[in-house]
């Protein structure tokens, strides 16, 4: 796990480097535009649109309770499997978990530096730079959950109902935050993304 350790640390320190990286302005530059349209034509009436209590609430808990029960599944599969003596799983769980952690520690540092408002708030624009600290961009949610479902699909690749279901659950978590009123749309995109692009990293380069 040492070697692994260092590969992990690696890939978050190496993070903002390979973001910009001209090979992937393939993907990024389409990105960034959906997240610009999103911001400027789609978010606030998307939010808008759901305003049911009920809703909110069923929706809040639903997103909460999923990724909790994701986490928590990560950690039981862990720690059966080291005591089963299954390295393999042992090591594609823990992988799965160290993603959504460093997943989550990138989200925190993307939501200080934009500090936007969260839709639920008073008399919200969601306006960015606000002073509230952290804030709604990006979707954390989304972010531990994509990263959690990449690195298990890169793990089992061959195995379509684990890469399906493990991004079907993972976008079904981070599209819930809509109705519950937590973010705006362009929130979860870029937390997606970001899930995503941590998973990936992590379940390709750790090794199995």
């Amino acid at each position: 796990m040492g070697r692994d350790g260092k590969t992990m640390l690696h890939g978050f320190a190496s993070a903002p480097r390979n973001a910009v990286r001209l090979k992937n302005l393939a993907w990024e530059l389409p990105a960034a535009a959906a997240t610009g349209l999103l911001i400027a034509k789609a978010d606030r009436p998307t939010v808008n649109r759901f305003q049911s209590l009920s809703l909110q609430h069923d929706a809040g808990l639903w997103s909460d309770v999923g990724v909790g029960l994701e986490l928590g599944a990560g950690g039981i599969a862990w720690v059966a499997a080291c005591a089963e003596d299954h390295p393999s799983v042992a090591n594609s769980a823990f992988t799965a978990l160290a993603a959504a952690g460093f997943g989550q520690v990138i989200n925190l540092g993307i939501k200080e530096g934009f500090r936007r408002q969260y839709p639920y708030q008073p008399n919200s624009t969601g306006a960015f730079f606000s002073r509230s600290r952290a804030g709604s961009f990006t979707s954390g949610h989304a972010t531990t959950s994509f990263a959690f479902a990449a690195a298990i699909a890169h793990r089992y690749p061959h195995k379509p109902w684990v890469v399906w279901g493990s991004y079907g659950l993972a976008a079904g978590l981070s599209v819930a935050r809509l109705p519950a009123k937590k973010h705006y749309p362009s929130d979860i995109l870029v937390g997606a993304i970001v899930g995503y692009a941590t998973g990936t990293y992590l379940g390709n380069h750790v090794t199995p």
